[in-house]
């Protein structure tokens, strides 16, 4: 299940967003917005767009861990055939 993060007042003062965070206007289609949300299991839209763009990242964290395997030669498969 995806992590969902919370937000928390920073030092700064009460209803300030932690560093890193900044406010945002969009047009975001609801449809897509409410599937995601149930996807995820997030209770707030924010949460949703921040779970999303988590998973986006990791995504692309992976692909690059894959991609790095396959350069380094790949990974032997012990069980195959051919182990």
């Amino acid at each position: 299940m995806a992590r969902v993060r919370t937000v928390t007042p920073s030092a700064q003062g009460p209803g300030r967003p932690k560093r890193g965070w900044v406010r945002k206007n969009m047009q975001i289609d609801q449809r897509k917005l409410d599937a995601a949300r149930v996807a995820l299991g997030t209770k707030t839209e924010t949460d949703t767009v921040d779970a999303a763009l988590d998973a986006i990242a990791f995504r692309r964290e992976l692909l690059e861990g894959i991609r790095r395997v396959r350069a380094a030669g790949g990974i032997r498969d012990i069980y195959g055939a051919d182990g």
